[in-house]
Parts: structure tokens; C-alpha cells; sequence
């Protein structure tokens, strides 16, 4: 007889699998933005899980050693969303972006990255920044949804996509150029 997992086991399980997808997503978002500067065994990586993630003043689940990731990226991963829920006056990715645009200082913008068991990487982010990038690093040529719902924070719909074609279509460093996107290391 297979035996019930408590409260407490089911909870570190979740915690666990959190703490695995910002690190994994921070070794990709640091390839992509600062290629040079990450995997070196003599130092440790720039971009990274936000330390005790959720419980400091750092805003968002990534963090930048530099400050020059103009993103405040919240990541999440559960297997109890789903896309049709964004037509829904309650959802949980609703609830997730809500949270990605709290805590987004004005300097930055939002990135939610989001995925759940046995499903690829999505990104989230307001259509007026998709549309600065596609101005400075071409028309995206992959498909994405454009999510436009009464109760997304902010007025603006949402372009939500798979990461993968995200983090290929737009080139880190041609990131860093885009005035919009610009910001100085402290």
C-alpha cells in the first residue's frame, strides 16, 4: 500500500519544484542576455535565482549582479493553469501577471515566465513592450497570443508565446540597445 504524503511533504515538494524552474529559467535568461559572463567555473553567474526568493526586497525571481536586465521576471510553475482560463473574469495566470506587474519597479519591465509539468517554457509580457521589441529587432515571426482581458492589470492585453522562440528571435545584446530597454549598471 503506497503510503499518503503529508501536508508539510506535498508543500516542500512545490517549494523544491519552484526554486529548480528560477534557476533553470536564470541560467537561460543569463546565456541569452550576457552569453560571455556566464558558466565561468572561476566566478559565479551574474544573472541569477533571486536569494530567498519571494521573501527580500528584490523585486521578481531573477536577479542581476550588473542591474542592466531591464526585466523584472516573475517565474512560475504549476499544472493547474490553463490558457482558457485567460477568458475567465478569475484566473490563475491572471493572478500570476497581477503579481509580475506589482512588483515591477517603473525602471523595468515586466517578463512573466511561466510553465507547468510536461509543458514547454511560455512567456507573458504587455503588448506596448513586445511591440518596442519588434521595433528594434524585427517582426516576430513566431506565432503568439495576444491576450486581451477587462481584468488584466493595467488596461494593455498581454502577448503571451513559447520562450524558446523569444529568446532566439530577440538578441540579447540588441536588447540592451533599445532606448526603452536601456538601463545603467549601479
Amino acid at each position: 500500500m503506497k503510503k499518503k504524503r503529508t501536508k508539510a511533504q506535498v508543500g516542500r515538494g512545490s517549494k523544491n519544484k519552484g526554486k529548480g524552474y528560477e534557476r533553470k529559467i536564470a541560467k537561460l535568461i543569463g546565456t541569452w542576455f550576457c552569453p560571455d559572463e556566464m558558466n565561468r567555473p572561476d566566478e559565479p553567474d551574474r544573472i541569477h535565482r533571486t536569494p530567498t526568493s519571494g521573501a527580500t526586497f528584490y523585486p521578481g525571481d531573477i536577479v542581476d549582479d550588473k542591474h542592466e536586465l531591464p526585466f523584472m521576471i516573475e517565474c512560475k510553475k504549476s499544472q493547474s493553469w490553463k490558457f482558457g482560463d485567460l477568458f475567465r473574469e478569475r484566473s490563475e495566470l491572471l493572478n500570476y501577471w497581477h503579481q509580475c506587474m506589482m512588483e515591477c519597479p517603473r525602471s523595468r519591465k515586466a517578463l512573466l515566465v511561466f510553465s507547468g509539468n510536461f509543458k514547454p517554457d511560455y512567456f507573458a509580457m504587455l503588448s506596448g513592450a513586445f511591440r518596442e521589441l519588434e521595433e528594434y529587432g524585427g517582426d516576430y515571426p513566431q506565432r503568439y497570443l495576444m491576450a486581451c482581458n477587462r481584468n488584466i492589470p493595467f488596461g494593455e492585453s498581454l502577448v503571451i508565446g513559447l520562450l524558446k522562440d523569444f529568446l532566439e528571435h530577440f538578441d540579447g545584446e540588441m536588447v540592451k540597445t533599445i532606448p526603452g530597454f536601456r538601463r545603467e549598471g549601479k
